[in-house]
């Protein structure tokens, strides 16, 4: 007995054969097609881009932190300090991999095949669902057409881009769609199933401690009509039993919710908080690019070749989403009053996507005004993953239907399984544009014989589709490459950079770097373990406000690459505030150190206060002011609610001094030991954040404020001696224990799903 179920080991496995053999078969097939096709062999990285230039160094220092989240939370090396997990989160399967003392390279790919082992799953599964639940189909499925199914949606085209591209977790936010259609099918055709139960579990945690919060959302946007389609397309049922439907799939996304409550409490504060520029309320939809009707076209078949010429290469995986002739398989089955039904939740999804993403006035002006929080996100085009995944599926299980349905031929079995083993192989090594053009006339072929056609024909093309969209998806993909950033690489520039400047091992003493190492861009500086105001993240807000103003260019909340450069107006400014103190550079391929001006150190107090109406007028002041004038007086902004805390009351020091900072390379807890008479003010350079706590030696609290526009600033009292600054984890009390109940739901749910129920569609 397996929990007290009253189903035996072997009923149960034979009622989750299916899901067990596509797992197995997935888990094995995804790496060879990536060794096969596309270059790969163990040790080399498949993931690169955004995944080597902010990927690296987050899994570098995941590794260094053992995987433990909770120690961060916090960068003082990168921008002058920034946000780290509230930000991205972290997935689980990660933390397993480091628990396990993974390396960089076989997170990022386990990473990889995870996301398309369970996207390949969870597409087959809603494509077999949906030949029951709208297509009335009977026919249970077998091996020969699970394979290709499989495959073809593990290596769907459109998924290609993404990646290498280091955007995992733009895909991983689908599992969103996925997890709840699959779910809802298997309510409506009455088969739940405890391994589908498990595995959505494990995606949607996953997605859930992650940072795809675009397409979560696009995902619930983009994905209400297609639901919604489904569960009003079986006929004969009452609006009671269709609501039904929806309660199992909703626990089992409150179980994944709950389990990641402690990690989503940070992430949501930050994400509805002052600090972040891609917030709620922050208009960033059109500020990158926008979908053209060439961009729409292009999209139609799986071949790149037909991308406009003037869109920049480096836009592609934004503008490109290949649907393929996959579509036109949805020609091949008389519509049903059902299947009608989906094809409208389908249209409503597609017309609602393009007309946001292509900025169609006034309508995408309404829908944006009316529509809350879809102004966050940039990019709006990638809302068309969600339909667009869900056509290809309906397209396959149209195909699969008419597999289980036409007539058999006297062939042997083994002959059919040859045939479309050789189809899959040759289709992947096609060019894709003539696997575009083979697989639109062999549609066409099927719709003009269509009574001519037996169950290995249909068989057949669902392979050659398959080896296809290998071949598509190739197309779309980097080669894999060697680790080029690997210990050995990196430790001969850091180390020639400490032994000419070996203060810059502390965080809080930066450097304004001009080498990039490769691969890695503005962030190269992280990776060699020096701090710099040059970087590739997310900062707070007000650095990038002030960034911009000392700057003189118009802030936008998208910006996430910062280069601190010397012909800008604010360089010198913000070089003495956040201790930028030498510029490392090249000088006939040797890295040399030199050392740069002044600056206020690493912090510093301030006996009173200038107080700054707006942010224009402070960057004139810092430009303005020597180092002198801007230790002494703070500059405070009056507009920054932050700051109310000192607007009446003042400051009130005769003297403070700084004895002494520890400063090491695991900066926090941060202990800085100073002197003071009266309430005096200690600026740090680095940025301000919501998440820092600070006490004195006897634990008592300390007040914290944003100085200078952004930077950290604590009021020290007469009788503080020691002031400690760490960065704190978003909780209440109890928040833990949330995941204890997780798991009792989660058994709850397990015996649910064990329970084979009743059939509820009996199609004649």
């Amino acid at each position: 007995m397996i929990l007290g179920l009253d189903v035996s080991l072997k009923r149960l496995l034979t009622q989750e054969k299916q899901s067990l053999q596509l797992i197995v078969l997935l888990t094995l097939l995804v790496p060879l097609i990536w060794w096969l096709f596309f270059s790969w062999s163990p040790g080399e990285l498949i993931d690169q881009h955004d995944n080597l230039m902010t990927g690296y160094v987050y899994k570098q220092q995941f590794i260094e932190v053992q995987g433990d989240w909770k120690r961060f939370l916090y960068w003082p090396q990168l921008l002058g300090g920034v946000k780290v997990h509230d930000i991205t989160g972290s997935l689980p399967i990660v933390e397993m991999l480091v628990a396990l003392g993974a390396d960089y390279v076989t997170i990022s790919n386990v990473s990889v095949f995870f996301v398309q082992i369970l996207f390949g799953y969870f597409c087959t599964h809603i494509m077999f669902g949906l030949t029951t639940a709208v297509l009335g189909g009977t026919k249970a499925s077998n091996l020969a057409t699970l394979i290709p199914a499989g495959l073809l949606f593990a290596f769907l085209p459109v998924l290609g881009w993404r990646m290498t591209h280091g955007h995992l977790a733009i895909i991983m936010g689908l599992f969103v769609f996925l997890c709840m259609t699959s779910l809802i099918l298997d309510e409506i055709n009455g088969r739940r199933s405890p391994i589908r139960f498990l595995l959505a579990l494990l995606a949607l945690t996953n997605t859930f401690q992650y940072n795809g919060f675009q397409t979560m959302y696009y995902s619930v946007l983009f994905g209400a009509p297609i639901v919604l389609a489904l569960i009003l397309a079986p006929p004969g049922f009452k609006f009671s039993e269709r609501c039904r439907w929806l309660v199992f799939p909703l626990i089992v996304f409150l179980c994944a919710l709950l389990f990641s409550v402690p990690k989503l409490m940070g992430m949501f504060a930050n994400a509805f908080s002052d600090e972040v520029g891609r917030a709620a309320g922050q208009n960033v939809i059109y500020s990158y690019t926008v979908a053209t009707i060439a961009d729409w076209l292009s999209s139609i078949p799986w071949s790149t070749n037909f991308i406009p010429a003037d869109r920049a290469q480096f836009l592609h995986h934004e503008v490109n989403y290949p649907l393929g002739a996959v579509a036109l398989l949805c020609l091949l089955v008389k519509p049903t009053p059902a299947l009608v039904k989906v094809y409208v939740g389908i249209s409503i999804s597609i017309l609602a996507c393009i007309v946001i993403s292509s900025n169609v006035k006034p309508l995408s002006n309404f829908l944006v005004s009316l529509i809350p929080m879809l102004d966050a996100f940039r990019v709006p085009a990638r809302g068309i993953l969600v339909p667009l995944t869900f056509m290809s599926i309906l397209g396959v299980a149209l195909l699969t239907l008419l597999i289980g349905t036409a007539s058999k031929t006297d062939n042997e079995v083994w002959k059919v399984w040859m045939l479309c083993f050789l189809a899959i192989i040759l289709a992947a090594l096609a060019p894709a544009l003539v696997a575009d053009l083979l697989l639109a006339a062999l549609v066409v072929g099927l719709l003009v014989f269509k009574k001519q056609c037996v169950s290995e024909t249909y068989l057949l093309t669902l392979s050659i589709f398959a080896g296809a969209a290998i071949a598509a998806y190739g197309t779309r993909v980097d080669v894999p490459i060697e680790n080029p950033i690997s210990p050995e690489i990196v430790l001969p520039f850091r180390n020639t950079i400490l032994s000419q400047a070996p203060e810059l091992a502390e965080p809080l003493n930066r450097a304004q770097v001009l080498v990039q190492l490769q691969g890695m861009g503005y962030n190269s500086a992280l990776v060699m373990g020096i701090s710099s105001l040059t970087g590739y993240w997310y900062p707070p807000s007000r650095y990038g406000r002030l960034f911009a103003e000392v700057n003189g260019y118009q802030y936008s909340p998208a910006s996430a690459v910062f280069h601190n450069n010397a012909e800008f107006a604010g360089y010198s400014v913000l070089n003495r505030l956040y201790n930028v103190q030498a510029s490392i550079g090249q000088d006939q391929g040797q890295l040399i150190v030199t050392p740069m001006e002044a600056t206020l150190g690493k912090a510093w107090f301030s006996t009173r206060i200038t107080w700054q109406s707006s942010l224009a007028e402070l960057a004139v002041d810092l430009k303005r002011a020597g180092n002198a004038g801007l230790q002494q007086s703070a500059r405070l902004l009056t507009e920054d609610p932050a700051t109310q805390v000192l607007k009446a009351a003042g400051l009130d020091c005769q003297h403070g001094e700084l004895i002494g900072i520890r400063d090491t390379a695991a900066l926090f807890p941060l202990h800085i030991d100073v002197s003071t008479k009266g309430k005096c003010l200690l600026t740090v350079s680095m940025n301000y954040s919501n998440i820092f706590s600070a006490v004195d030696q006897d634990g008592s609290q300390l007040t914290l404020v944003p100085t200078y526009g952004a930077l950290l600033g604590v009021i020290a009292t007469e009788a503080t001696q020691r002031i400690t600054i760490t960065p704190q984890v978003v909780a209440f009390d109890g928040v833990d224990s949330i995941r204890y109940i997780a798991m009792l739901l989660a058994l709850g749910l397990l015996r649910l799903s064990a329970h084979r129920s009743k059939r509820n569609l009996l199609w004649t």
